[in-house]
């Protein structure tokens, strides 16, 4: 995953208010990270977010900043 990508993935999970701490580290805190997301979402704790979960979140964090 680009640099880039995992910035706004820690925005947006910042602007929603997500229990779980964002990490720029790659590996087992990022995948514990995204688990978290999935599961908050009702979702399959894959620890990858797919591109309909990453829309999701993004959109969400636009509402919350908005």
């Amino acid at each position: 995953m680009a640099q880039a990508e995992r910035q706004a993935i820690q925005s947006d999970l910042a602007w929603v208010g997500s229990t779980t701490a964002p990490s720029a580290a790659v590996g087992e805190r990022r995948c514990r990270r995204d688990q978290g997301v999935q599961k908050e979402r009702g979702g399959k704790p894959t620890g990858v977010l797919n591109p309909q979960e990453r829309s999701a979140l993004a959109e969400t964090a636009s509402g919350a900043a908005g």
